[in-house]
């Protein structure tokens, strides 16, 4: 709010508000008064006839559950509503999902970021979430005509780190490879569809019988299954890029085909993954896999892990660019590739470093005089 003197006994009153859209707009009102006492008597008058909808007693916590509603009916994934829900949970236990949405202040905010990191020991992007959906809410309430302000505008967040990232060695992929023809088929193609294919492990639990192409050696990715809050769910990927036709090696074709064949005498189960005639739980097909690479002489990996390794083969054989290599790990963007994988790809890429070794052969001293021989 702010006071304007446009002349003796002549002041413009203006109340900060914010539009549809996000932008920061002004309401002005001109009024004639004796001095800036009155003047600001009627500012309060003023911005009390725009004072914000929403109901003094609504929390925090409320605020951010009418958002994850609307979220839930508009056809967000339910493994996003999930997470949504867990942080709407954790904010009411922290204390600050109780407090009056309309007062809290960009202070508060900063203090509830200091708390996460000190006390609660979460990572900056883990606090960026929290955030994140917390100015989403108050951005819905000031669409909504219920709010003027968000206080999470003003608000600093933590730089956020390059994730770690774990990956097999080239000699820890051999011996991977020697030992795990000695596994179980669903062990062996789990491990094989991250590792060769750069499948995450929802894409892995989603293919059913219907999506493989023994013919073509290809595999159609177009549904993720989680096991959420005790019950299976299955939808479509998050981003269209992750949906899509995925070349598969012979071998794991192969090996493939032997499962559906051991699946085929047991089950009538649709799923490519069971485990005694059903589809088998996430944690479940983790679990083996864990147990399985734990029990070699290897870096600790996960089954996303073996997706990471199938990124840093592509990049190491230099025969990809960093497009072909995101286009094969099926991310929404390069950058997305980049951020990922900065400590993965370090470094001047294979691609960069073939076109700089050309540049040299024509146009360096060797290349030169070779040129100047040629004529």
């Amino acid at each position: 709010m702010a006071i304007r003197q446009l002349g003796k006994n002549k002041y413009q009153l203006i109340v900060d508000y914010y539009d549809d859209e996000g932008k920061r707009r002004k309401h002005t009102k001109v009024v004639s008064c004796k001095g800036k006492k009155a003047a600001k008597d009627l500012l309060d008058e003023f911005a009390d006839s725009w004072a914000d909808a929403l109901p003094e007693d609504t929390t925090v916590g409320q605020l951010l559950e009418d958002y994850i509603d609307s979220r839930e009916v508009k056809g967000i994934k339910a493994n996003t509503i999930r997470g949504y829900k867990n942080i709407r949970r954790r904010m009411d236990e922290n204390g600050i999902g109780k407090k009056a949405a309309r007062t809290l202040t960009t202070y508060q905010i900063e203090r509830y970021i200091t708390h996460m990191i000190k006390n609660e020991e979460l990572n900056p992007k883990t606090v960026k979430n929290r955030i994140s959906l917390l100015s989403a809410a108050y951005e819905m309430a000031i669409k909504s005509k219920l709010l003027r302000e968000n206080p999470c505008r003003g608000v600093e967040l933590p730089k956020l780190k390059a994730p770690e990232i774990s990956i097999l060695t080239d000699d820890e992929v051999d011996l991977f490879m020697q030992k795990l023809e000695e596994q179980d088929l669903d062990v062996r193609v789990m491990c094989e569809l991250a590792l060769f294919c750069g499948l995450r492990r929802g894409e892995i639990l989603g293919l059913t019988s219907e999506d493989i192409d023994v013919h073509a050696s290809t595999i159609r990715v177009r549904t993720v299954r989680y096991w959420i809050d005790g019950a299976i769910v299955v939808e479509e990927p998050k981003t269209e890029k992750s949906k899509g036709i995925v070349a598969c090696p012979r071998f794991v074709m192969n090996d493939i085909e032997r499962l559906q064949e051991e699946h085929a005498k047991m089950s009538d189960c649709e799923y490519l993954i069971q485990y005694v005639g059903e589809p088998m739980k996430p944690d479940y097909a983790s679990n083996k896999v864990i147990k399985f690479i734990d029990s070699l002489d290897v870096s600790h990996v996960t089954l996303h892990g073996l997706r990471h390794t199938f990124a840093s083969m592509l990049n190491a054989s230099g025969d990809y660019d960093i497009a072909e290599i995101s286009s094969a790990m099926r991310h929404s963007n390069i950058t997305t590739t980049m951020n990922v994988y900065v400590d993965v790809f370090a470094g001047a890429s294979h691609s960069s470093k073939r076109i700089s070794g050309a540049f040299d052969a024509k146009f360096g001293k060797n290349g030169a005089q070779n040129g100047a021989s040629a004529k």
